[in-house]
């Protein structure tokens, strides 16, 4: 469908006799995005810039400050024809050159309120200061200077040698962690503990400096290699910024817009989180040469946790307007990704529910539309996800102050899109004629969801993962140290008294020849002794009981070598370290002997689960690892507390037949489905249990200080 554009505007009168001109120093750099000329406008004494078309540039380009607003609007027309901007478009351009602070000439009062948006920039920037309270940012100085000085040095790391050293440094970094893994999981529990915040929190602010340094040299460094003059680029801001409240450093690299290679602009984008990864490497390096122990090993554990962490979790997102957004709307050529997708989004919800057929579309074909929409519903709903995440995670540690995050959380993403909605849904002079259509679909949305939500039951089910046990077992232990010699086939089944393991003892086998040999010494001496000397013959006598004793003891230490089952069952070894020529000492657990025929599953489900395994049925679903396609249905046993404590998990036993497949041993993903409950009844049973917890948790942190 052709988008209705008409040639006139009725503000035209307030504009057309205007004589200004571009401001001196501004720059103008062309660039292309998807086969597109554009052309971004950029004041190198400011942080703003401003994209236009080509027939957007085509009128701009001719403010001279001699010809009037109308002459520049009409040569334009004459020479672009149907491509040429409308009125509506020349003033939309003439006020946001306006906003930019990239026009300069005296305005008349009213050309002045048509034009002026300096006001209602500013009040946007307060509300945004308030909204994105988590994600404020103030800027403190100018490090251009310093920069140029350090690019240089430094500069050249954003080469070809550079990026293959960068490369091994993430071998170098990832092979320490695959070896000390087990370790370095161990060490890293405690990251997020109170007693390590000082620590954790110096590592961030050492990693965000190198992070923005690196996306300001870089910036410098791309800018020297397309030969752009020191005094009309650079990065012009530094200050901090507020990551969840916590003040952090940034750097404003935006000069990189004006770069006209997309992969240069790409390298800026990509600098701050290739300088996470190699802190982290070189953190692991360090963490791999010292003592556990040590200030200097909890520093390098916290810098890689931060590095690599923020890095690939957060920057890499290209949900969230970070280094990984801009990384992809440079390599894809979408600039202003963010804006853009959800203003598509939004005419498109114009145009299909509230019937407003004129409005016009942003995009060239359906592909890209359909692309655009899916991001912006994506970012939306991952900003409140993530939001959600962060208060969730303070509310265990810091209950008081997830409640004013939350309180701000609400009035973001709930009070103030629906105030707005309804404001525009009152007052915008766009609705016209289909303003009754859209308050009707407005309100039918809004109680076809609601009800949704607290009407429709939906599952509610609770997964966890449980290990199959045998109900009854036999231990076998090693009653007498040795060699194993022989050890029956691991997961055979035996019958009673089949041989299960037999060890060697070489030096029992001497003890035992030595204790013999003494043995028949006395009992020679005993026989010479009789009737000749009756007190020697005593003594032989008593010796004689003695070593017969002994060597009792040591044929029964002998013939417990052999281990035979006790009865019929499945033999399981008890570690891949019971192999034949392993030595094992006396008491050590060798294995035991199962009842196949009586198995059960025992699983591990939090506090949070537990109602929900109370209130469901007794058929579990139980999925072997392995093999999701084959489910088996057995009924839960039992539901016992894992601990004393009152926060630990509960321990749900489930009872299998004699034909289950599964292994002793064997780990399963086990299901527990209550009767299906409304989305809104299950969230706000959630938002009850993680108060309970909180408030559960409060005083027990306090008698712990006080103790």
């Amino acid at each position: 469908m052709t988008t209705v554009r008409p040639t006139y505007s009725s503000s035209w009168h307030r504009v057309c006799d205007l004589r200004p001109r571009v401001r001196a120093g501004v720059r103008v750099t062309r660039q292309r995005f998807r086969g597109r000329l554009w052309y971004l406008f950029h004041d190198p004494s400011s942080t703003s810039h401003y994209r236009m078309s080509r027939p957007a540039y085509a009128f701009a380009g001719l403010l001279d400050g001699r010809r009037t607003v109308d002459e520049a609007w009409r040569i334009a027309n004459e020479s672009l024809k149907d491509e040429a901007p409308t009125q509506d478009e020349a003033i939309t351009v003439l006020g946001q050159m306006h906003t930019s602070n990239l026009l300069h000439g005296e305005l008349a009062g009213d050309a002045e309120l048509l034009l002026r948006r300096r006001t209602r920039q500013r009040q946007r920037e307060a509300r945004g200061y308030i909204l994105n309270i988590l994600f404020a940012r103030f800027r403190v100085a100018d490090p251009d200077a310093l920069l140029d000085v350090v690019r240089p040095v430094l500069g050249p790391l954003f080469s070809v040698p550079g990026l293959i050293g960068w490369i091994a440094m993430m071998f170098v970094g990832a092979a320490i962690a695959a070896v000390h893994w087990d370790r370095l999981v161990s060490e890293a529990t405690g990251l997020i503990s109170a007693s390590n915040l000082v620590l954790l929190y110096g590592a961030s602010v050492l990693g965000k400096l190198a992070h923005e340094a690196a996306h300001g040299i870089a910036c410098k460094q791309m800018q020297h290699r397309e030969g752009a003059g020191e005094s009309s680029s650079g990065v012009h801001a530094i200050g901090v910024m507020l990551l969840v409240l916590i003040p952090l450093p940034y750097v404003d690299a935006s000069s990189a817009w004006t770069l006209r290679s997309r992969y240069r602009r790409a390298v800026v984008g990509a600098a701050g989180m290739m300088s996470d990864l190699l802190l982290a490497a070189v953190a692991m390096i360090v963490w791999s040469r010292t003592a556990p122990d040590s200030m200097v090993h909890g520093f390098a554990l916290n810098l890689a946790f931060v590095g690599s962490v923020s890095s690939l979790v957060f920057n890499a997102n290209p949900l969230m307007r970070f280094d990984g957004y801009y990384i992809l709307t440079d390599l894809i050529g979408q600039p202003n990704l963010y804006q853009r997708s959800r203003e598509t989004l939004l005419r498109l919800m114009r145009r299909w529910l509230f019937g407003m057929r004129d409005e016009p579309v942003l995009t060239v074909w359906r592909g890209e539309t359909a692309g655009l929409c899916a991001y912006a519903a994506c970012a939306a709903i991952y900003r409140v996800l993530i939001l959600i995440g962060i208060i969730a995670l303070i509310a265990t540690q810091w209950f008081a102050l997830a409640i004013p995050l939350a309180f701000v959380g609400v009035i973001a993403f709930a009070v103030v899109p629906v105030g707005r909605l309804f404001a525009y849904l009152a007052n915008n002079p766009a609705l016209g004629r289909h303003r009754r259509r859209a308050s009707l679909v407005t309100g039918g949305l809004a109680v076809f969801i609601l009800g949704v939500v607290s009407l429709i039951p939906v599952p509610d089910r609770v997964r966890a993962v449980g290990v199959v046990e045998p109900v009854d077992a036999t231990d076998v232990y090693a009653e007498s140290a040795g060699v194993l010699d022989f050890v029956a086939e691991a997961s055979g089944v035996v019958a009673p008294d089949a041989a299960l393991v037999s060890l060697l003892n070489p030096e029992l086998d001497a003890e035992i020849g030595a204790t013999e040999a003494r043995l028949e010494a006395a009992a020679l001496g005993r026989r010479r002794a009789t009737g000749v000397d009756p007190a020697a013959e005593i003594a032989f006598g008593e010796r004689e009981r003695a070593l017969r004793d002994l060597l009792a003891t040591l044929s029964a230490r002998r013939s417990a070598l052999d281990i035979h089952a006790s009865a019929g069952g499945v033999w399981v070894p008890a570690s891949a370290a019971v192999v034949l020529g392993a030595f094992v000492e006396r008491a050590e657990p060798l294995g035991r002997v199962v009842d196949s025929a009586h198995l059960r599953v025992r699983a591990a489900v939090s506090q949070r689960q537990a109602g929900v395994v109370d209130a469901s049925s007794m058929g579990v679903e139980i999925r072997a690892r392995g093999s999701a396609d084959r489910s088996i249905v057995a009924e839960r046993s039992g539901v016992q507390r894992a601990g004393e404590d009152a926060d630990e998990p509960f321990e749900v036993l489930i009872g299998l037949d004699g034909s289950t497949p599964l292994r002793v041993g064997q780990r399963v993903s086990v299901r527990f489905e209550a009767a299906p409950k409304p989305i809104l009844t299950q969230v706000v049973r959630a938002a009850r249990q993680m108060l309970q917890r909180a408030t559960r948790a409060e005083p027990a942190r306090g008698n712990g200080e006080r103790s």
